[in-house]
């Protein structure tokens, strides 16, 4: 039988049981079998629904008593519920979603010829918008409502009314699209992070680098255009991708956040803290500025705000992961365990029990309990790569505390081998891993040699290659061999 339709049964609240139930005794919405009976028996099953529980000739005799077991009947039932099923929660979501039945609701009143009706409907349509802060859809509503009054003008032939409407719906147009083509320059960044994956052809890259965005902004900043401030944050939001060295953008960028954000509802707030934060984890080891504490100051707020979050009362892992690191990086050791001992538990329900064994890991590092370390890392079940690495190089930082010389040489063969090997590792991260590992090597020899003018040499050396992932902790171990 048909597993799909119990998966689906087992996300049901209580509510939508019922709610169901009400569903398939109406014959305008259910399909042409009556599947009340047989969904009243799947009911008892309810919420697990587990396979193994249910008996499907036992559910047939008691829909059809004294009948013999039909298996393709029964068939028959089980793919009709599915269809209803389905035919259910379609009907959830055009119902959930008020903004949409009502457009359609106006365009079918125009296809009737009722215009007043419809022109009743358009007009209401402000109440959408009325006191409300901007959110993920704010734009395309606007364009909707837009082509709404378009539609409705049209109809009445009152064309000399066109020209208002259709300036202000075109610049919810180039809002929107300037909208999507951040989000799309900005989810390209996180695909060549995550998975190393690069595109032949980057049409939304080349076309942004092609606009003129800084003329369009003087022209808006001229005629004082009324969106000012979410175009500015667009554009610059843009430019930090763009001109990716230059800091000017970022401190303007966070300026017209910090001053606007009470402008947006959560998950728009959300969205626009993202590039700010993702800019830091770029720059946070340039030494002009200290991204490191800037980003520590953007997770506190989001955490504060409710913007860490997606979807509702869960943390990404990445994002998790993120700001632990960054707050044991500037030695917020009482702070970061209070993360996670608070956050820990919003993770996905999969990976927590692993995340958390990470947390602790990173966590005993700092307080110099390395074999616990080891145990931690040991619970760790590897979701992507991102886990392997941190494993491999706490891993290799705790051998080398431990004095383990033996094990952590080949322990650093095998993982510089996984790291050149795996195409999910970008070229960055490979060679910022490689240095680690390479210089884990020459600490290990020096820390044998004990020459002075050596340590003091490779000291030289790994300050002239600059800050990055791995330099901090090399450093502080190069000076305590000079000590």
């Amino acid at each position: 039988m048909r597993s799909g339709l119990f998966r689906i049964l087992r996300t049901f609240s209580k509510g939508e049981i019922r709610s169901f139930e009400k569903f398939l005794s109406s014959s305008y919405y259910r399909s042409e079998k009556n599947c009340l009976p047989v969904f009243k028996e799947f009911k008892k099953f309810y919420p697990e629904f587990k396979p193994g529980d249910i008996n499907y000739e036992n559910v047939y005799n008691s829909i059809y008593p004294g009948k013999k077991y039909n298996k393709q009947v029964m068939w028959n039932l089980v793919s009709a519920l599915e269809k209803n099923v389905m035919n259910f929660l379609e009907t959830e979501s055009f119902r959930k979603d008020k903004f949409q039945a009502k457009e359609m609701r106006i365009n079918e009143l125009l296809n009737r010829k009722l215009s007043e009706d419809a022109l009743h409907e358009i007009e209401t349509m402000e109440n959408f918008f009325e006191g409300s802060l901007i959110g993920f859809n704010y734009l395309r509503y606007r364009i909707r409502q837009g082509d709404s009054w378009i539609n409705y003008i049209q109809a009445e032939n009152r064309n000399h009314l066109l020209p208002d409407f259709h300036m202000e719906n075109m610049e919810y147009q180039i809002l929107n699209f300037l909208k999507m083509l951040k989000a799309s320059l900005e989810d390209q960044l996180f695909f060549k992070e995550m998975f190393n994956k690069k595109f032949e052809i980057n049409l939304p890259r080349k076309f942004a680098e092609s606009l003129d965005l800084g003329s369009v902004i003087e022209y808006c900043e001229k005629n004082n255009f009324r969106y000012l401030f979410y175009i500015k944050i667009i554009y610059h939001s843009i430019m930090i991708i763009l001109e990716n060295d230059d800091t000017e953008h970022f401190f303007k960028l966070k300026k017209l956040f910090d001053e606007n954000h009470h402008r947006f509802e959560r998950r728009e707030k959300r969205n626009l803290i993202i590039p700010m934060v993702n800019f830091c984890v770029r720059k946070r080891y340039l030494a002009e500025h200290d991204f490191s504490r800037i980003m520590f100051e953007l997770n506190g707020f989001r955490l504060k705000e409710g913007l860490a979050f997606y979807p509702d009362n869960q943390i990404p892992k990445l994002l998790y992961t993120q700001i632990l690191l960054n707050a044991i990086s500037l030695g917020e050791l009482t702070w970061a365990k209070e993360f996670a001992e608070n956050y820990t538990k919003m993770l996905h329900p999969e990976i927590r029990s692993s995340m958390g064994a990470l947390a602790i890991a990173f966590l005993n590092f700092e307080d110099k309990k390395y074999y616990d370390v080891l145990k931690n890392l040991n619970e760790v079940n590897y979701t992507d790569v991102r886990d392997k690495l941190h494993v491999r190089m706490l891993t290799a930082k705790t051998y080398y505390e431990l004095g383990e010389t033996e094990t952590l040489l080949s322990y650093i063969d095998s993982s510089k081998h996984f790291i050149q090997n795996n195409p999910l590792i970008n070229e960055t991260r490979k060679k910022n891993y490689s240095k680690l590992f390479s210089s884990l090597l020459q600490l290990i020899n020096l820390r044998s040699q004990k020459n002075t003018a050596q340590i003091k040499k490779f000291r030289e050396s790994v300050i002239k290659s600059g800050h990055s992932e791995y330099s901090v902790w090399i450093l502080k171990k190069t000076d305590e061999l000079l000590r």
